[in-house]
């Protein structure tokens, strides 16, 4: 395939992306009634526009990829540059094949742009379609990075031959590492070796991806009250409960905790991502936590539905929800703070308050906040107030 052909639709989804994210940034929040409404469902629909902005941003890596994987698929059924084939024996079969290919690598990308989709829809899509579209978007990945990447050095290489002082060099080297100068310069190669590497990775990221990662850390914290020293909480974060998170992990999280000996629970944000009518049974494990569990929100509890459903139902399950407040516990201050980001999900009582949150802390204890975002920790710790802190949990 000619390179100049090949990146005319690469150049045309450039255009057509960079056109429309920019009309949806002057007016997608007037089309999708962002400023509309002044409750939850602002949240969720400034969610749908980041979505759409986003896809139509990976739009061109995606036609890119496709050209990539057409040029490789029709190299290794035996067609030459222009696009012919050289072994007219099988030239019937040979474009079947192709088709079946272009189909195929069509319905992959399909398959990962409406990723970010299915996260809206949880309750509709069947089981294993959600995570056929998640390994699709997890493989897009593994694939876009290196190609763009090889793309790149392929262009600079190339740029850099036809410069008197680097065009020996350059070719002294390749002459002497055939296996560097096709790494450099042949496309195919370098889509062959990045799919590889790719289906590899993908298969690793899979097999692993569930598996829960523990770490116990120590921490030296001032002024702890009489009868608190060694003191132990467990940290949870970023469940992600819908989408390919599903009610039997959930149960191995919480026996997980329930089988260490801690003293208190923290959930710091970002337990689902879903509607609570839709994921409700997911979640219900998170019920049989023995320790007495804290918990603060993260910004995807923001994004799809009511987070306020959610709240109410941790809280019958007995959670002590720290919407910028605090209280004491064994005679240290937990605080815990909105999302960094949840001033702007439409919901009037949430939005990011760490004096609030620390007002009538005693100033002569141990002071812990909860903050799902670690970029608030600045903020935190020096808080307008001047108000004490001493450690800061967060996702």
């Amino acid at each position: 395939m000619n390179f100049r052909i090949a990146r005319f639709p690469v150049i045309i989804s450039i255009i057509i992306s960079s056109v429309s994210i920019i009309f949806l940034n002057i007016f997608g929040m007037r089309i999708f009634g962002v400023n509309d409404v002044h409750d939850y469902r602002k949240g969720n629909r400034a969610r749908q526009l980041s979505t759409v902005k986003f896809e139509l941003f990976i739009l061109p890596f995606s036609v890119f990829v496709y050209l990539r994987l057409i040029q490789l698929a029709k190299y290794v059924l035996a067609y030459n540059n222009n696009g012919m084939i050289t072994d007219h024996a099988g030239k019937g079969k040979k474009s079947i094949y192709l088709q079946l290919i272009a189909i195929g690598t069509i319905l992959w990308l399909f398959l990962g742009h409406a990723t970010l989709f299915l996260y809206f829809i949880p309750d509709l899509v069947p089981r294993f379609l959600v995570m056929l579209s998640f390994l699709s978007i997890g493989l897009w990945y593994h694939i876009v990075i290196p190609l763009v990447a090889f793309a790149i050095l392929t262009a600079v290489i190339s740029e850099l031959k036809t410069v008197n002082i680097c065009h020996p060099f350059i070719n002294k080297c390749f002459s002497k590492f055939s296996v560097l100068e096709a790494f450099c310069l042949n496309k195919n190669v370098q889509t062959a070796f990045t799919l590889l590497i790719a289906i590899f990775l993908c298969f690793f990221s899979y097999i692993f991806c569930d598996n829960l990662v523990i770490k116990n850390v120590s921490l030296n914290v001032k002024d702890l009250p009489n009868g608190t020293e060694g003191i132990r909480f467990a940290l949870i974060s970023d469940i992600h409960a819908g989408a390919t998170v599903f009610k039997e992990k959930i149960e191995e999280i919480v026996d997980r905790v329930n089988s260490e000996s801690v003293d208190a629970v923290f959930i710091v944000g970002d337990a689902v991502d879903a509607p609570r009518d839709s994921i409700e049974n997911r979640v219900k494990p998170l019920r049989f936590l023995k320790q007495k569990t804290f918990y603060v929100s993260g910004n995807h509890e923001y994004y799809y539905g009511n987070a306020s459903e959610w709240f109410d139902l941790f809280q019958k399950y007995g959670f002590e929800i720290l919407n910028n407040r605090h209280v004491l516990f064994r005679g240290i201050c937990i605080a815990g703070v909105s999302d960094y980001s949840s001033g702007e999900s439409g919901l009037p009582a949430h939005k990011f308050q760490p004096v609030e949150a620390l007002k009538g802390c005693p100033q002569n204890t141990t002071t812990i906040v909860l903050s799902h975002n670690p970029a608030s920790a600045k903020e935190i710790a020096f808080n307008s107030a001047h108000l004490r802190v001493d450690l800061i949990l967060s996702g």
